[in-house]
């Protein structure tokens, strides 16, 4: 996403605010944030955070947040998370868009794994994690207690051609 879809990610979160029971930073969005997205690159870089949107029929909804160094995350993993808009769930969107960036990051970044951090209660994307195949889904320490679903770059390969 670019600063010119400040307005239209805004939106997103405000029609989405429920989310903010698993997505706390949600509260805190107060009005659009074109800086957020400056800080953003169309390019993900290692140790740098990319929002990537989600756009059908020219309008934004949803965004997947690709940190390819996430520091919760195991050395040379990186992670994903993702809003979806609620009226449009169940189209398979964020699926599809969550299997473009980790073909990214395994393919382009040569990243060695992808991680999904998730409370139990959030549904959606504990679906999600197990619509793409990855493994685990048990509460971890590391994680604040969080759901911590992995995929390697391996298994990845084998089972998404």
């Amino acid at each position: 996403m670019v600063p010119t879809d400040a307005d239209q990610r805004y939106a997103l979160l405000s029609a989405n605010r429920d989310a903010g029971r698993w997505l706390t930073w949600i509260a805190s969005a107060d009005g659009p944030d074109p800086e957020y997205m400056e800080q953003n690159t169309l390019i993900p870089i290692a140790g740098k955070r990319t929002v990537v949107g989600m756009f059908l029929d020219g309008k934004l909804v949803g965004q997947i947040e690709f940190d390819p160094q996430d520091v919760s995350a195991e050395p040379g993993n990186g992670s994903i998370g993702y809003l979806l808009d609620k009226k449009i769930r169940g189209q398979g969107i964020a699926t599809r868009a969550c299997a473009t960036v980790i073909s990214y990051a395994f393919g382009e970044m040569k990243l060695k794994g992808i991680e999904i951090h998730c409370r139990s209660d959030n549904l959606p994307s504990v679906n999600l994690a197990k619509r793409l195949e990855f493994q685990g889904g048990e509460p971890n320490d590391r994680v604040d207690g969080q759901l911590l679903f992995t995929m390697t770059s391996e298994i990845w390969r084998t089972s998404h051609r």
